[in-house]
Formats: C-alpha cells, structure tokens, sequence
C-alpha cells in the first residue's frame, strides 16, 4: 500500500513539474518572438531601415518578407497603442520596402 502511495506522489509531483516546465518553456518563446518582432520595428521606426543584423544576415528577398509579415503581426495585432500607430507602422514598413528595392 506504502508502495503505491509512493508511485502516486511521484506522479503528481512528476506532473507538476512537467506542466510548470511547459508554461516556463512557452513563457520564454513567447516572450523572445514578440520581443524580436517589437525590436525590429522600433528600430524601423527610429531608423526607417531594417535592423543591421537583417542587413548582415539575410539577402534581399528574404527582407522583403520579414518587412511583409512584420506588417501582418501590425494589423492583428492588439499589442499596438492605437489605430493611428497601427497607420504609422504600416507606412513606416512600406517605406522600409521601398527603400530595400531603391
């Protein structure tokens, strides 16, 4: 009986701490998605360049993506201000584009 009670608590507990690693886990890739995703634009909208590693790093098409899907994240996204700031972002990812093709 004492063995099985054992076994039970080593599952529970086994559990937990499976479920706190998850959330942990997610927590962590979540935070480091959405926090490159927020770099990137902010250095747009200070620069009106893409960030200089995306420039070291990545060929031209490949910008031009990145730039795209940025303003898809921009257009669902609740994490923005406001609609105006959502608008300025957008133009801002636009002229970004442009200025890779010039």
């Amino acid at each position: 009986m004492r063995l099985i009670l054992a076994a039970m608590l080593v599952f529970a507990v086994s559990i937990v701490l499976i479920m706190l690693g998850g959330v942990w886990l997610a927590q962590t890739v979540m935070k480091r998605t959405i926090g490159k995703r927020h770099e990137a634009l902010d250095t747009i909208m200070r620069t009106g360049a893409p960030p200089a590693d995306w420039l070291d790093t990545m060929p031209a098409g490949r910008i031009e993506r990145e730039l795209d899907r940025l303003a898809a994240y921009v257009r669902r996204t609740r994490l923005v201000d406001g609609e105006e700031t959502r608008r300025q972002l957008i133009e801002r990812l636009r002229q970004a584009k442009l200025a890779g093709k010039g």
